[in-house]
């Protein structure tokens, strides 16, 4: 595996890697994080987010119900994560799938490399619900970022607190309307520790064994000084 790829394969609870390695180009970020948009809902769901009560609190507007979406307390900012996201969803990354030929093998799994960055997310054909929602939340979460970064040449800044989901939904309509996928994705790398889509820190206090370990070895074909799963 030579140059810059994306490999992603499997399907497990619902959510459905594409079965693709892409060549991979700044420009082909967008299609493949709008191919991916259609697990978010599920990825929610199988982290344990009852999804139908956060919808009703979407539509009468009563951020309290989010309470009652949840098993765990832990899980509460995900229960925030998924009000945002319900209440933006018509938002899109756009862009048209890259070509890419097929590639299947056992398990879920996602390898990621552009430049210096390297990104491997493995799991067993035996892993648990809150894995797979883990992984494809890490996975999201990162292509979205570094689609940012790779195209503005900019950091996000992911220093503001997170305050009402009103003015975040709104903070983050008016970043889209303005400027498009990379306005609302600037927007919501502001946030310390809030993603307005499934992301791994909101999910690891509720599932400790997600967090992330540090690396071992490199990938296949890797350079001396890349990045690997950053």
């Amino acid at each position: 595996m030579e140059g810059n790829f994306a490999i992603m394969y499997g399907e497990k609870y619902g959510i459905e890697m594409p079965n693709k390695e892409y060549k991979l180009t700044v420009d082909c970020f967008p299609g493949i994080i709008t191919k991916l948009s259609a697990n978010i809902r599920k990825a929610y769901e199988i982290a344990g987010i009852n999804m139908d009560i956060v919808e009703k609190a979407v539509k009468e507007g009563k951020e309290s119900l989010l309470k009652e979406a949840v098993d765990k307390k832990e899980l509460l900012i995900m229960a925030k994560s998924a009000y945002v996201y319900s209440s933006l969803k018509d938002i899109t990354a756009g862009g048209k799938e890259c070509s890419g030929k097929a590639f299947e093998s056992k398990g879920l799994g996602v390898m990621l490399r552009y430049d210096s960055w390297i990104f491997i997310k493995k799991l067993s054909p035996l892993a648990e619900k809150h894995e797979v929602s883990g992984l494809f939340s890490s996975t999201y979460e990162k292509l979205c970022e570094k689609y940012y970064v790779f195209k503005t040449g900019k950091e996000g800044k992911k220093s503001r607190k997170l305050g009402k989901l009103k003015e975040v939904v709104e903070a983050l309509r008016k970043a889209y309307d303005n400027d498009g996928f990379l306005g609302y994705v600037e927007e919501a790398l502001s946030y310390k520790s809030f993603r307005p889509y499934p992301y791994i820190d909101g999910l690891v206090k509720a599932y400790p064994d997600l967090k992330p370990k540090k690396p071992r070895g490199r990938l296949p074909g890797a350079g001396k000084g890349g990045k690997k799963n950053g």
